[in-house]
């Protein structure tokens, strides 16, 4: 089985929390934990409230693929800074039995709890895209 480790950096950040280097670490130890191959897909340099992010777009066309059981990132906000387009790829991942997991909260969609803390972590992380954008 597969998953896909999601990294994102945009040109903002560089603290040591939301490098490549340690969103792929976490995923790695994911991955290593649950037995799991995982292909990154990466964005560097792209904002998370925009959605034309060519690794983003490479994991929309490809959740049905066979084998993938899990897309995984460090945090929500990585894959995304708009709530209604994060949902959305919730949704559709699910619609293939393809659940979301974000290392650093322990989000797994899944689980119910796990569903319900990831629709909260995308509130937050579309209003802190608001923030920075005011």
């Amino acid at each position: 089985m597969t998953i896909f480790g999601y990294i994102r950096l945009s040109v903002r950040e560089s603290d040591e929390g939301t490098s490549l280097e340690s969103q792929r670490a976490a995923i790695q130890a994911y991955a290593d934990a649950h037995g799991e191959a995982v292909e990154f897909l990466s964005d560097d340099g792209f904002s998370g409230r925009s959605t034309k992010r060519p690794a983003y777009q490479e994991l929309r066309r490809r959740l049905a693929e066979p084998g993938l059981t899990a897309i995984v990132c460090r945090s929500v906000d990585r894959l995304g800074r708009n709530l209604r387009e994060f949902l959305a790829l919730v949704d559709e991942a699910a619609e293939h039995g393809v659940f979301v997991v974000a290392t650093a909260s322990s989000i797994d969609t899944s689980t119910s709890a796990g569903k319900m803390f990831t629709q909260l972590l995308g509130v937050f992380a579309e209003a802190e895209s608001s923030a920075i954008g005011e």
